[in-house]
């Protein structure tokens, strides 16, 4: 169950650095669970949630953090077969999945982010209610 409190992290190599790079106060970010992650089998290689990263990323110690705010539970797990079966995504969604998820922080278009949503209705329902959603509203 994602909560509030929830924080991006990463050892402080150059690799994750880059994938750090872009993040800012105020972005919007995808929770997708390898299989290691998580016990839970409905939420395993998924899209469990979405949260606004509250901070931009700084250096604690070995690790780069980013704390969120916000956090959306998605009634409906998005699987990676899912993402991978997406009618409509972008050549970058399209080269995320074919990585099979395994870059850490990467950069999604609007329609991506929505086509994800929209996977399952309840998720598009849940999100369109939420804080996160009114702040898009405002922004747009």
């Amino acid at each position: 169950m994602l909560r509030e409190g929830v924080q991006l992290e990463a050892p402080n190599k150059t690799r994750y650095q880059h994938f750090f790079d872009g993040v800012k106060a105020g972005d919007l970010v995808l929770h997708y669970l390898t299989g290691t992650l998580t016990m839970q089998r409905e939420k395993q290689s998924s899209v469990v949630g979405v949260s606004q990263v509250a901070s931009n990323p700084a250096v604690v110690g070995k690790k780069i953090i980013a704390d969120c705010s916000n956090a959306l539970e998605l009634p409906k797990p998005v699987s990676y077969g899912e993402l991978l079966g997406l009618k409509r995504k972008s050549l970058s969604l399209q080269r995320l999945v074919g990585f099979s998820m395994q870059r850490y922080l990467t950069q999604i278009s609007r329609s991506d982010f929505e086509s994800v949503l929209n996977a399952h209705p309840t998720n598009a329902r849940r999100f369109s209610k939420s804080p996160l959603a009114r702040m898009l509203r405002k922004v747009t």
